[in-house]
């Protein structure tokens, strides 16, 4: 059965770096994955990752698109995104129930929809941001942390992951790669 990976955390909480791994890991290695990031296709986009301007087509159009044709494909995703509130994890949490309904109507494997997240830590991700060969303003990380919002079942994950709260063990069983080099 596909999985449909939401990475969820403020700016430079870890996000990349976890799909990275995810990506090299048995599980995900072994099988179609496509990785969308929102950074990478708004600098496609826009040529920057911090320019904001197309916005508005980035997550109507073209992330949508490349999320439905990835798992019309029966592949695995991994969406890397920032989405620190519910509200903002909506519509695409709407796409992926809506492409499991056609899937089912049509005989193709329903994928899971989960949520690996990193709290909103300010100090974990300014020093991380410091890294970083473009990093964001300290000032765009304090706000996201300040709207931060966990998230839950409730939205309509099939599995909830918080990656600052476990030993890794459910998701190194899952996909086979040790996660406490990351936290």
């Amino acid at each position: 059965m596909p999985v449909c990976v939401y990475l969820v955390g403020v700016s430079s909480s870890g996000k990349t770096t976890y799909a990275s791994e995810l990506l090299k890991s048995d599980y995900f290695s072994s099988t179609n994955t496509t990785y969308i990031s929102s950074d990478r296709e708004r600098c496609k986009l826009t040529g920057s990752t911090s320019n904001l301007t197309e916005e508005d087509r980035l997550w109507k159009f073209i992330l949508p698109r490349l999320t439905i044709n990835a798992l019309i494909a029966g592949d695995n995703v991994i969406f890397d995104a920032i989405a620190p509130y519910a509200r903002a994890r909506r519509d695409w949490i709407d796409l992926g129930k809506e492409i499991g309904r056609i899937a089912n109507m049509f005989d193709f494997p329903r994928h899971i929809l989960e949520c690996h997240f990193f709290e909103a830590n300010l100090e974990r991700s300014i020093a991380n941001n410091k890294l970083k060969e473009k990093p964001v303003s300290e000032d765009t990380i304090m706000r996201q942390c300040e709207n931060w919002e966990e998230p839950t079942m409730n939205e309509g994950f099939d599995v909830v992951v918080n990656l600052d709260k476990m030993d890794g063990s459910r998701v190194e069983e899952k996909y086979n790669w040790k996660i406490n080099q990351l936290i």
